[in-house]
């Protein structure tokens, strides 16, 4: 390899942009911490009780968003809340009854996304609403009716369902990618861990604190997704560009620096001939 593929190569890992193929539910969507208390609508459905669903939620917690070792996640149990789920028919009326800064965790049979044509497809739903930078609400349903689809999916599927809708109430969209917990299909995938933009999404949404992400910065893209996601749903989508000038700039100064050390080493080998 010569000098001026070195320095190439050298060029590219130095100033070449960290991208994001992930996605958000919106870009200021977020709760104002990582930490994060789940509670419960305190009401049993046809297809899953209280206590299978709470067993459930704590898997699917620990088994996968509370393990992103880069991420100051910390998503943690909590109680049970006094709520009529059979009087619950639309989501906006579910995430209207999250306590501040909490995410709703619940199994209704009446919600209006299962009760319409092809309902009994969707496993669950989920979604986050921000009042502001410091007051969020976040909140899911997995499909409780007797007639829904989750009913022939097995222990691990469930929980992949309500990780994947955690996924959303704390406001990440879906991923184009199969292997990722946040593809927009998990029904019969066996989903056993956290897939690269699961773990990137989470990690930009809940920092332990603001990273250096190479020497340029991070100059992806990310695509936001409308308010409620379930497990299907269409994607509206939109670019975001970070710090563009400022990783500019940098940009030229790696590139001026290793043109420099290209021509100081050639002038050392050319005193050596």
């Amino acid at each position: 390899m010569n000098f001026k593929t070195f320095f190439i190569i050298v060029f590219i890992f130095l100033v070449a942009p960290k991208t994001y193929s992930f996605t958000l539910i919106d870009k200021d969507s977020k709760f104002p911490s990582g930490s994060i208390k789940l509670e419960f609508v305190n009401d049993s459905c046809a297809s899953i009780s209280l206590s299978k669903l709470k067993n459930y939620t704590k898997k699917a917690v620990n088994k996968f968003w509370n393990r992103v070792g880069s991420s100051a996640i910390a998503l943690q149990m909590g109680g049970n809340r006094s709520i009529d789920g059979s009087a619950i028919t639309s989501f906006s009326g579910l995430i209207s009854l999250a306590k501040k800064n909490t995410i709703l965790v619940s199994c209704l049979e009446n919600l209006s996304s299962f009760t319409s044509d092809g309902g009994d497809n969707i496993l669950g739903v989920g979604s986050i609403f921000c009042a502001s930078k410091k007051i969020c609400y976040g909140a899911l349903a997995i499909n409780g009716r007797a007639t829904s689809a989750i009913n022939s999916e097995s222990s691990s599927q469930i929980i992949a369902t309500i990780a994947h809708e955690l996924g959303h109430a704390i406001g990440i969209g879906h991923s184009s990618f199969k292997h990722n917990l946040m593809y927009y299909s998990i029904g019969s995938k066996k989903q056993e861990f956290l897939g690269q933009d699961d773990i990137d999404a989470t990690t930009f949404l809940y920092p332990h604190s603001k990273e250096v992400q190479g020497l340029m910065g991070s100059c992806g893209t990310i695509h936001l997704q409308n308010k409620m996601r379930g497990v299907k749903g269409q994607d509206q989508m939109q670019q975001q560009t970070e710090d563009f000038i400022f990783q500019l700039i940098l940009g030229f100064l790696s590139g001026f620096l290793v043109f420099i050390l290209a021509k100081l080493l050639k002038l050392r080998r050319a005193s050596k001939v």
